[in-house]
């Protein structure tokens, strides 16, 4: 259980690539040497929202995968096979 179990596989489809845009901030962030400075607004610097939106493509690709009928990761792979 992953938490986006609800939602349609468009809409996780959806949210994978937006987090993964997000993503791509965070890595121009840290090469303009600016990762720990607060966001506009008091935003989150993108050292945390970083975590946060890894934390969320992984859910959200796990619950892809099992739609898929495989695993998200080489690690769930080794459970399932154990």
């Amino acid at each position: 259980m992953n938490g986006f179990e609800g939602a349609s596989t468009e809409t996780l489809n959806t949210i994978a690539t937006n987090l993964r845009r997000g993503l791509d901030v965070v890595a121009d962030r840290l090469a303009a040497g600016t990762f720990h400075q607060v966001g506009p607004k008091g935003a989150a610097p993108p050292s945390q929202s970083g975590q946060l939106t890894l934390a969320l493509l992984a859910g959200v690709e796990a619950e892809l995968a099992s739609r898929a009928g495989r695993p998200a990761t080489p690690k769930q792979a080794d459970r399932k096979a154990a």
